[in-house]
């Protein structure tokens, strides 16, 4: 679970996922984090906000590269401070 994420965020991230044509062998963090590191560029070009909204949510800024610490943390079961 990510700390302080709304219902309405949750649900928002679920149906970015959606948009994305998810591994459906994969659990939704799987996902969430293959969008965040690479995959995020065709929902990017065809809904500009959604994508922005997307990254707002889980913390990337535009253009950053990299693991996404709120992902890692969840991945791991660690704590993971940026």
């Amino acid at each position: 679970m990510i700390p302080d994420l709304s219902i309405e965020e949750a649900e928002f991230l679920r149906e970015v996922i959606q948009l994305a044509r998810p591994n459906l062998e994969a659990t939704e963090i799987e996902d969430l984090d293959r969008l965040a590191l690479s995959d995020l560029h065709p929902v990017d070009i065809m809904y500009p906000t959604t994508a922005r909204r997307f990254r707002s949510i889980l913390g990337i800024k535009r253009g950053e590269f990299g693991p996404i610490p709120v992902l890692e943390a969840l991945k791991t079961r660690e704590i993971k401070v940026p």
